[in-house]
């Protein structure tokens, strides 16, 4: 993790909002608008507030915003560009990445954002 004061001030406002507003938080959208209002996942909290708004169309149909990187268990995986930008902007490494972004469980990606906040490396071995 290439931990940073704007990756950490990034982290603690995403996580400021998840805790703030749990309900505005879902790792399994990257964003949704429902009748409750709009709830992200870490990665589209990252997006959002990192000034790169997109659309679904944006994200979906730019090969640009896509990439291939090596999963935890050296699968190449194909995600689309959220996945990146979000590493992007909290400066995570790829197995950072996929283990907090594709972790479906709200709690323990929240547990993980955390780590972030203070720049404390969770992945042993990176």
């Amino acid at each position: 993790m290439q931990s940073t004061p704007e990756t950490r001030a990034l982290a603690q406002q995403i996580l400021d909002q998840i805790t703030e507003r749990p309900e505005s938080h879902n790792q399994n959208h990257y964003i949704e608008h429902n009748s409750c209002g709009t709830t992200r996942c870490i990665a589209g909290w990252a997006a959002f507030f990192g000034e790169s708004i997109l659309t679904r169309d944006d994200i979906w149909n730019r090969p640009d915003l896509a990439g291939k990187y090596e999963g935890v268990d050296g699968q190449m995986l194909d995600y689309p560009g959220i996945f990146h930008i979000g590493m992007g902007l909290l400066g995570l490494t790829d197995k950072e990445a996929y283990d907090i972004f594709i972790d479906l469980d709200d709690v323990s990606a929240t547990q993980k954002l955390k780590h972030i906040v203070v720049g404390e490396d969770w992945i042993h071995g990176n």
